[in-house]
């Protein structure tokens, strides 16, 4: 294909580009189904004033990190709590002291943010492709709230998010468009018995895991024209549907900003600690931008040249796996340890950086999911070598293969097992079942 385009028109119909599968694939326009479920769900008003005031706490952690927020972000964010009773003036850091209880805690969650650069790299349109990994419930000892998010880089655009009110409900599916001209910004409120279509389950990096997979859109049409969409893809249908659809005027200028820098995030808000959560989080993010000829970029892999990950192991959360930028989950599931290796190799060497050992419990069975990052690698390493320091013994264990070169030997004996080294320098294994109830 010598010219890439998002969208493609096939005997009068629109499909849309599924980068994951890479072909074409029909759209279907259900907003109104949507937006008819949306006005029977039961609103969470409180978490969206939290969500609102976390904004501004993200404002000024960015602030202290020597990247001013523009006043235009805080008056847009004091324009919006006023819709929910709060002083339309308010000031962010009376925002901040007022909601001290609630506002994000940036010590207990991991965020991908974009560069500033990247930020604005767009010229007419831009969208972001993620899966969300979410289990049907969160799990552990939630209290309050938690959720994943990302934005699409417009400051007008969209975050189509997976939220949990707290550890025993199902999720909800929801849209907050930020665009301006809105009674309110959430859009789409969908529950989990409405969204059979659009969850999937596979193994994914090893683990089986439950995911939705999303599209957001920000697309100029004609002038100061912005329209915000979001596509979830149908499962059983093997198509797109659109799920939400609003139409806006913005100026160029205020489109591309750089306040809405926040990407791939999995956010709380109050609570101090947690215990027991289920394994959440992002798998392979894209980006595409179109430029001033409505011409289209190949969906991308977000990088750690575009973004930067922030976030540190603390209060109950661990960083099970991260993937520069595009890919990561998180968990506080009580059973890690610290793998590590034994064993000599031939015609080359390496050295470690991250090794983390996690695992986890899915109906009978215990699993081990182990994640080493290589440093460096030099010549083509060979040889056998085997994970140490594993606190179960596997029962039975695969090489994961999903494009990646094995050069070390299984030995299952003695509470090891098989490692594999993938193409972008990390080592990874395969879940393994450890038999019921194992320790």
């Amino acid at each position: 294909m010598s010219t890439f385009d998002l969208f493609t028109k096939r005997n009068g119909e629109t499909y849309l580009y599924n980068p994951y599968i890479e072909d074409y694939f029909p759209t279907r326009d259900v907003t109104k189904e949507f937006a008819k479920i949306t006005k029977t769900a039961v609103r969470n008003y409180e978490f969206e004033k939290a969500f609102l005031l976390s904004r501004l706490s993200l404002a000024e952690k960015k602030q202290k990190a020597g990247q001013p927020q523009s006043q235009e972000f805080v008056n847009e964010i004091s324009g919006m709590l006023s819709k929910y009773g709060m002083c339309g003036d308010i000031a962010a850091e009376n925002a901040l002291t007022e909601s001290k209880s609630i506002t994000l805690r940036g010590d207990n969650t991991f965020l991908v943010g974009f560069e500033s650069d990247f930020n604005v790299d767009f010229d007419t349109g831009t969208v972001l492709i993620y899966k969300i990994l979410c289990p049907t419930r969160v799990g552990g000892d939630v209290t309050d709230t938690l959720y994943l998010t990302s934005t699409n880089r417009a400051t007008y655009g969209v975050e189509a998010l997976i939220h949990y009110q707290n550890s025993q409900t199902d999720l909800y599916f929801m849209v907050w468009d930020w665009a301006p001209g809105l009674p309110y910004p959430v859009q789409v409120y969908m529950p989990y018995s409405e969204l059979g279509d659009y969850i999937a389950q596979d193994t994914i990096r090893g683990i089986d895991q439950q995911f939705i997979q999303v599209q957001s859109q920000t697309i100029r049409g004609s002038a100061d024209n912005w329209k915000n969409i979001v596509v979830l893809w149908n499962y059983r249908l093997q198509a797109y549907d659109i799920v939400h659809n609003y139409t806006y005027s913005a100026l160029d200028s205020e489109q591309k900003n750089g306040t809405h820098w926040w990407g791939p995030f999995v956010e709380t808000f109050e609570q101090d600690d947690f215990h027991g959560t289920n394994i959440v989080g992002f798998d392979q993010t894209l980006f595409a931008s179109r430029d001033n000829s409505n011409v289209w970029s190949t969906p991308q892999l977000l990088s750690d040249t575009q973004s930067w990950l922030w976030g540190a192991p603390d209060r109950g959360f661990e960083l099970v796996y991260f993937y520069p930028n595009h890919s990561f989950i998180v968990t506080t599931l009580p059973m890690g340890f610290t793998p590590g290796i034994r064993g000599s190799i031939t015609a080359g060497s390496f050295t470690l950086g991250l090794a983390r050992g996690l695992i986890y419990q899915m109906g009978n069975l215990k699993y081990i999911y182990i994640h080493l990052v290589v440093n460096s690698i030099s010549g083509s390493p060979s040889g056998n070598l085997q994970i140490i320091n594993c606190p179960l013994l596997p029962v039975y264990g695969t090489p994961l293969t999903l494009g990646i070169t094995s050069f070390m030997g299984m030995n299952l004996s003695d509470r090891y097992v098989t490692p594999i080294i993938l193409d972008n320098g990390s080592i990874e294994l395969l879940s393994c079942g450890s038999g019921p109830e194992s320790a």
